[in-house]
């Protein structure tokens, strides 16, 4: 179809019929990188975020790598920026997260593993093997997602501007996360944020996974409900 799109285009031709295209996108309130800034995921007056409501949200992020993946498709460019978040009502945090910009994907071949001499997406969300050697694998959008977690985790952007001005290099803290961060989102990260793009989880695993602390979450909060203190002011 883009090719047709392509070829048909009169380039300033009078003997080809010209045209405007149009790509209309569905409304989507805000982006991850907004909500961040903005503080969305937190309660009012709270400094701490709302682990369930990000957890939710990385659900999603992991389930459209995963069905990109399925497809042989890598995205190629994932960061806050190119998550959107559309308002939800029916959602268990109230809105729903949806992989956009496919400006740098890549549709794999059936028997190809990787594509090499790729032109790199955006610096600091890119897998070392991307920035070193220009080969992409379906490994670097895991790696991206590690970003977004920690990125989310901390409040803190992964770059920091350096002592020349207009230059920008890693945040000293990248990647480590605060010690009160909960151990399985913790270790989840860490794999995802491997040097070795084989030991990075596959995106299904990492969808299972963020169900499990989903449910492991919600099973506590259910026992703190039906506990002996249920129903107790605590102060």
């Amino acid at each position: 179809q883009w090719l047709e799109v392509e070829s048909s285009s009169s380039g300033g031709s009078p003997e080809v019929a010209d045209f405007k295209l149009y790509l209309i996108q569905e409304l989507c309130q805000a982006s991850l990188f907004q909500a961040r800034k903005e503080k969305l995921f937190h309660a009012p007056g709270s400094p701490v975020i709302d682990l369930a409501m990000l957890l939710h949200v990385l659900l999603d992020i992991a389930q459209g790598i995963a069905f990109l993946h399925e497809r042989n498709i890598i995205h190629g460019d994932l960061k806050p920026d190119n998550v959107l978040l559309k308002e939800d009502r029916t959602a268990a945090c109230g809105c729903c997260a949806k992989l956009s910009d496919f400006g740098l994907s890549i549709a794999l071949d059936p028997a190809a593993t990787h594509v090499s001499n790729y032109a790199t997406g955006t610096p600091f969300y890119m897998a070392p093997e991307v920035l070193s050697q220009a080969r992409v694998t379906k490994a670097a959008d895991i790696y991206g997602l590690g970003v977004i977690m920690w990125e989310m985790a901390t409040d803190k952007a992964p770059w920091v501007e350096g002592l020349e001005k207009g230059r920008y290099e890693p945040h000293p803290l990248f990647p480590h996360l605060p010690l009160d961060c909960e151990p399985a989102y913790a270790e989840l990260l860490a794999r995802c944020l491997a040097k070795s793009p084989g030991e990075r989880p596959a995106a299904s695993t990492v969808v299972q996974e963020l169900r499990d602390m989903i449910a492991c979450m919600d099973d506590n909060w259910a026992e703190a409900q039906n506990g002996p203190n249920a129903g107790t002011a605590v102060y």
